[in-house]
This record gives structure tokens, C-alpha cells and sequence, in this order.
């Protein structure tokens, strides 16, 4: 199944343009992320250093028309739940504080399918959007925009080095090419 999907996937049009997003936000993005093939996610920056965190346009989530998200969970654990978080003044006091291996959601499909979203970035947690929570499809529909899944500030240290360690857009569009092109010669 997977490699009808790629034998047809156009590497050049995986990045959907949004002029909105082209003006204000540099993208990035991580891939395969924790070794799970195809989970990549989007880092979008924007001009004030502050990071949106949405699905990538590969992600299985995304690429699969007939799947539907049925429930978005930002309770990771019994003791992590990323809708607690509490921030506070300017100094954006009580954010949890993230690494990049840093669960952030658990995504429940309707056939049973379950993802886990990583921050990909070190930085505090400022948001989640709570909106996932009653329209959890938003993340498939509408993933760079409307399905956002969180929002996160690097440290001012950081925040000019934030997306070295992930891809660019042409480098995602790249390594989205190979991938697809394995696929489909096995």
C-alpha cells in the first residue's frame, strides 16, 4: 500500500505554498524522527524566533486520504499532561520545558493507528492548541495552519541555531524524492 502512495507522490509538490506562511515563517523539518519511517514534522520559525509545530505534508497522517483522526491527546503520561502547562508574564514563567525527543501529542486515527509528535526542537512549551482537543481532524485537514499542534519558544541563546540540526524545505523535498523512490523498487 505504501509504495501505491509513493509510485504517485510528487516530491516538488509536497511543500503546499500558504503565501502567509512564506512571508513570515522559515520552515524546517524532521524526519523519520525517533527511527519511525515517515513521521516527519514541520518547524515553522517565525520572523520573531518563536516555533510552530505542525505535521509534516509526508506524514501518514496527512498522505492518507481515507484516514481519519479520531482523537488528539496531549496527556502523555500519568504525570506529563501538556495542557496543564501554565504560562505566565513575560518572562513566559511555568512553561514545561521541551527537548527535542519531547513527546508533545499522541494522535488516534480511526483504524486504530497511533502516532506520537515530538517537539524536534529544544524550547518552552507557550501552547498546545486546545482546538485539537473538539476537532482533532483539523491536524490531517488543515496541518499547517488551523492544525497546529503546539507552540514553542527556544532560548534566545538558541534561537538563531534552533533548525540547524533539521532539514530545509529543498533537503525535505529531497530526502521525500529518495524515500520515494526506495519505495517503489521494493
Amino acid at each position: 500500500m505504501a509504495a501505491e502512495l509513493f509510485s504517485e507522490f510528487d516530491a516538488s509538490a509536497c511543500v503546499p505554498r500558504v503565501p502567509f506562511l512564506d512571508r513570515y515563517f522559515t520552515r524546517a523539518y524532521a524526519v523519520d524522527t525517533k527511527d519511525r519511517l515517515d513521521e516527519d514534522t514541520c518547524v515553522l520559525q517565525h520572523s520573531n524566533k518563536m516555533c510552530v509545530i505542525c505535521l509534516a505534508p509526508s506524514h501518514p497522517i496527512v498522505t492518507s486520504p481515507c484516514r481519519k483522526v479520531l482523537k488528539v491527546d496531549y496527556k502523555i503520561s500519568e504525570s506529563t499532561d501538556r495542557t496543564a502547562n501554565v504560562v505566565k508574564g513575560k518572562r513566559k514563567r511555568g512553561a514545561q520545558w521541551l527537548n527535542p525527543l519531547s513527546p508533545l501529542c499522541i494522535i488516534t486515527c480511526d483504524d486504530g493507528s497511533q502516532y506520537t509528535v515530538y517537539s524536534c526542537i529544544r524550547g518552552s512549551l507557550l501552547e498546545v492548541n486546545d482546538q485539537l482537543t473538539s476537532c482533532p481532524d483539523l491536524v490531517r485537514t488543515k496541518t499547517l495552519m488551523e492544525g497546529y499542534i503546539a507552540v514553542v519558544a527556544p532560548k534566545k541563546a538558541e534561537s538563531d541555531t534552533v533548525l540547524a540540526q533539521l532539514k530545509t524545505e529543498s533537503e525535505y523535498v529531497g530526502h521525500c524524492k529518495i524515500r520515494a523512490h526506495r519505495v517503489t523498487k521494493t
